[in-house]
């Protein structure tokens, strides 16, 4: 069976863009928390940001991979930010409260956002 997602990547001076398409649930969340985990590994990563534009379908498996990839770059000092969410999946990151948590740059464990 053919996944319903697909994940693009891109690198600018250290901030690593993850382009999500397609539909995440079970099946597709932990492939974003293992590719936000492989670079957060990397020395040479400030920042992830997911863009979710063409992100069809996301249930709470995508949303918790989100949150859990929140805290992994959190975690390490690294900026976060997931944005461009549309239609159904913008109103239900709107309905579970965390559109606002996901796109906010967090601070670094220091004090000082990145």
């Amino acid at each position: 069976m053919e996944p319903l997602y697909t994940i693009s990547e891109s690198s600018h001076d250290g901030l690593v863009r993850l382009a999500l398409e397609g539909e995440f649930d079970l099946s597709g969340a932990p492939t974003i928390t293992d590719r936000v985990r492989a670079h957060l590994t990397a020395d040479t990563t400030a920042g992830i940001v997911i863009d979710l534009s063409a992100v069809t379908f996301l249930d709470s498996s995508g949303i918790n991979a989100l949150l859990e990839s929140r805290r992994l770059a959190t975690e390490s000092g690294r900026a976060f930010r997931a944005s461009g969410a549309r239609g159904p999946v913008a109103q239900v990151l709107d309905l579970t409260g965390v559109a606002d948590y996901l796109a906010a740059t967090p601070p670094t464990p220091d004090g000082e956002a990145p």
